[in-house]
């Protein structure tokens, strides 16, 4: 079991050090908590180049159909994210909104 661990430490800091460029020497006196951090957000680095990729073939299969949309190709992990907390977000300003309206009816209601 330790065995695996550490291997997957390994691999995680070397792929810090071949795909995200940083410094062999930071990469090994970096705590756990910072590989976790790296390692959640590495798909940053090559996030440009999946959606240039895609923008390029979305460019190439558009004049042949008229209703095709760029996320039918392939819809990326931090977009569907985005969606959830897009919701998350309106139905919590929803709420938030819905209590402002009460508190003002019941002040009105005190003035009268």
């Amino acid at each position: 079991m330790h065995e695996i661990k550490e291997q997957k430490i390994t691999d995680l800091a070397m792929m810090l050090i071949l795909q995200c460029h940083l410094d062999i020497n930071y990469v090994f006196n970096m705590s756990l908590s910072e590989l976790n951090m790296f390692a959640k957000y590495s798909y940053l680095t090559e996030k440009t180049s999946w959606e240039t990729a895609r923008f390029m073939g979305f460019c190439c299969l558009s004049p042949y159909s008229k209703d095709l949309e760029i996320k039918d190709l392939i819809e990326f992990p931090w977009e569907t994210a985005t969606q959830d907390n897009d919701k998350n977000d309106l139905e919590r300003i929803k709420q938030l909104a819905k209590t402002i309206e009460d508190k003002s009816k019941k002040a009105e209601h005190k003035l009268d």
